[in-house]
């Protein structure tokens, strides 16, 4: 029996914080690589960035996301890309044409440019 407390007050420990850890990477924090040279020359290639999955994305925040079925090239479920936010889901544009100027409405749910009621052109946002 005391052989068997002595190995618990090793193993109860070593699990509760492999616990800990697989939680924390799951829900709170992990680390992705950059791969490529498009963020440069904020992140440069193959450099490894912290990222924290609680926090609000903002305009010109750095986002990671999956881009398996999102982009054509990301063949395999593991491919992650690092980008930056441009634009948010409702931004007004102004729009100046060499005649008028026109409003154009960027709404994630229609996904389109919307100018004058009409639809223009498809976007991916």
């Amino acid at each position: 029996m005391k052989t068997f407390k002595s190995i618990m007050s090793w193993v109860l420990p070593i699990v509760v914080g492999l616990l800990v850890a697989m939680v924390i990477r799951h829900f709170i924090f992990t680390m992705v690589r950059v791969d490529g040279p498009s963020m440069e020359p904020n992140l440069d290639d193959n450099e490894r960035v912290a990222v924290v999955k609680t926090a609000k994305i903002q305009h010109l925040s750095v986002i990671v996301f999956n881009a398996y079925q999102v982009d054509p090239d990301a063949r395999s479920k593991t491919v992650k890309y690092v980008k930056r936010v441009i634009g948010m889901p409702v931004i007004q544009l102004n729009l100046k044409t060499a005649d008028s100027m026109s409003m154009a409405s960027l709404s994630r749910r229609s996904s389109s440019v919307s100018m004058s009621g009409r639809r223009e052109r498809q976007i991916g946002i």
